[in-house]
């Protein structure tokens, strides 16, 4: 019998001000968020060891990336003894 999947999923929003004007531009947007993927990549497999994968999900208030390759990355995590079958 195939046990349960088990997902844990943490969630992050950043808000802009409802009165901000600022021009939010892409490239800084993408920068920010691959700064913030990248030190969640680093921690993950030493966090949380029992892991095989980490799943990143982009979404942005108007849904620019929905229909892009930015929109969703998927990456395997080094094998340990709590991630692999014996």
């Amino acid at each position: 019998m195939a046990s349960t999947p088990r997902v844990l999923k943490l969630s992050f929003e950043f808000h802009v001000a409802e009165d901000s004007i600022s021009n939010i531009q892409t490239r800084h947007l993408e920068r920010a968020v691959d700064r913030i993927e990248t030190a969640v990549r680093t921690l993950g497999a030493d966090s949380f060891p029992w892991a095989d994968r980490l799943v990143v999900n982009r979404e942005w208030n108007y849904a620019w990336w929905a229909n892009t390759e930015r929109a969703y990355a998927e990456y395997d995590l080094p094998t340990n003894g709590y991630n692999s079958p014996e």
